[in-house]
């Protein structure tokens, strides 16, 4: 899988060691939950943040 999107999506500012820590714990945060939309098909799983730059991985 390779990440193909121009704008990719980027996490609320924070503080620098945490993301670093966990690059993509924002994904999880219920606060983003509603602005998140998930496909999926079998093993596979995208993540897409439409509103905050919409990266979209191409499998």
């Amino acid at each position: 899988m390779r990440d193909v999107s121009l704008n990719p999506a980027r996490p609320r500012e924070a503080d620098t060691v945490t993301r670093a820590a966990a690059p993509l714990s924002w994904l999880d945060d219920p606060a983003n939950a509603a602005r998140l939309v998930t496909l999926s098909a079998g093993a596979l799983r995208a993540v897409l943040a439409p509103d905050i730059g919409g990266a979209l991985a191409a499998f």
